[in-house]
């Protein structure tokens, strides 16, 4: 199906549908709890799922149910059209049965990947599964009894991954899985089209640091071409490293005893970093990872009351604090709340230059906004009880929450941004669905470059 350009770019809001002058960048619907589904009968509209929307090459895919059936579906780029890739009448692949659960999911722009689990009541069967994006046959890539590398002696079990995690425990980028598995305490790397399943980084290795600081537990892995993110952790805090997709490799070290030291990661932040903001990081608030490209961004906090966005080259070097705690909220009332004042500042997604993230002002009112990657004007996307162009205001449960996940590690290609928001429609009352935006003239334009 070939790009409907125009579509597009009335889809992503950069150019005015009604002629060829740039517009200001605006959130677009672009798929809706009103819109019929193709070839259902009258009446029958999709019901979105708390998922939030994965974007890449034009193309979104999503979560809905249909006459009770939780599928996962893709539209664009031509408007109008909708495929169903799987659901959960679909037979698992190398197993019995349907599927129960089919997220957490990524989509890297050729193909979707997810978590699924079978109907028994404890998800006897359960693994990570591929499907096109073009539509066609599910394929496992690993599951229960997928044996666990490097020993591959024992096999993950019905666990494998996180059940019911969320976005943060695998990532996809051009064709490589790679998951963190709870029961194994190591991240674990895919290449489709059908594996196999290879150790990245395990408890084999550990991470040695000054003030005998020592980790073993490796997860929390994002992927961006042939590095690989990671929060590696222990009993004395976390701290943050890149490796290469290739593996971790190590020495001998009495620091790491019985274990190797790992000798090819660059670190990107720890207890013995600097924050940027004010003191030391703490090694016991870090939170979400995202890596784009050579960039790094990351939430985390000073063990002071001060919590922040980060960002750094995928080395570390050029570590700045671009939102943080001491800012105050465009739009809102004084400065972005921390992590535990409704999930602030520690929801984020990276595109190219652009980070986006969730935030909570001192009146407890939540939002989306974006900021430069190299620090710079803070704007906002959207806001609980706000209106949309579309005359829709924002939903926010007690007027102040929005909803659980607006975005994933996938929802942004370079500069444009998939949310899943909920609203209130002047005419048919609440709904739910997808918009898009282009934050392109919100962030590089007039005084709001990069510094």
């Amino acid at each position: 199906m070939g790009v409907d350009s125009r579509w597009l770019a009335c889809a992503l809001a950069v150019f005015a549908c009604a002629g060829d002058a740039v517009a200001a960048p605006r959130l677009t619907k672009v798929v809706d709890s009103f819109d019929a589904v193709p070839g259902a009968p009258p009446g029958t509209t999709f019901v979105f799922t708390p998922s939030a929307a994965a974007y890449r090459n034009g193309i979104f895919v999503f979560e809905a149910q249909v006459a009770g059936v939780k599928g996962l579906w893709r539209t664009g780029p031509a408007p109008g059209g909708f495929t169903k890739l799987v659901d959960t009448n679909t037979a698992i692949p190398s197993g019995t049965g349907s599927f129960r659960d089919l997220v957490p999911f990524r989509f890297d722009g050729t193909t979707v990947v997810f978590r699924g689990d079978d109907q028994g009541q404890f998800g006897n069967q359960a693994g990570y599964y591929a499907v096109p994006i073009a539509g066609g046959a599910v394929t496992m890539l690993a599951n229960q009894a997928t044996l666990v590398p490097p020993a591959n002696t024992v096999a993950f079990g019905a666990g494998i991954g996180f059940p019911g995690g969320t976005q943060e425990q695998f990532a996809f980028d051009a064709g490589t899985v790679v998951f963190a598995d709870n029961a194994e305490a190591g991240n674990y790397a895919i290449q489709l089209p059908a594996g196999p399943v290879r150790a990245v980084g395990t408890t084999a290795f550990a991470i040695c640091e000054a003030g005998n600081y020592l980790a073993l537990i490796w997860a929390n892995p994002e992927i961006s071409g042939n590095t690989v993110l990671m929060a590696i952790g222990g009993g004395n805090g976390s701290s943050l490293y890149a490796f290469p997709l290739a593996g971790v490799t190590g020495v001998s070290d009495p620091c790491a005893t019985p274990r190797l030291r790992a000798n090819n990661g660059l670190r990107i932040a720890s207890r013995n970093v600097a924050n940027p903001g004010a003191g030391s990081f703490d090694a016991f608030q870090f939170g979400t990872l995202r890596i784009d490209g050579g960039n790094v961004v990351f939430h985390g906090g000073n063990g002071a009351g001060r919590f922040g966005i980060y960002s750094s080259a995928s080395d570390g070097s050029g570590l700045i604090e671009i939102v943080s705690t001491a800012r105050s909220v465009p739009g809102g009332s004084g400065n972005f709340q921390g992590p535990v004042s409704g999930f602030s500042l520690d929801r984020i997604v990276i595109g190219s230059d652009v980070v986006v993230f969730r935030g909570t002002d001192a009146s407890a009112f939540q939002g989306v906004y974006a900021v430069p990657i190299r620090g710079g004007q803070v704007v906002e996307v959207a806001r609980a009880g706000k209106a949309l162009p579309d005359g829709r205001i924002v939903f926010a449960a007690g007027g102040a929450a929005l909803a659980p996940e607006l975005f994933q590690g996938d929802s942004m290609d370079g500069r444009s941004l998939s949310l899943r928001l909920d609203f209130t429609d002047p005419v048919r009352g609440f709904g739910s669905g997808i918009y898009a935006i282009d934050l392109t003239g919100a962030l590089f334009s007039d005084g709001f470059e990069n510094p």
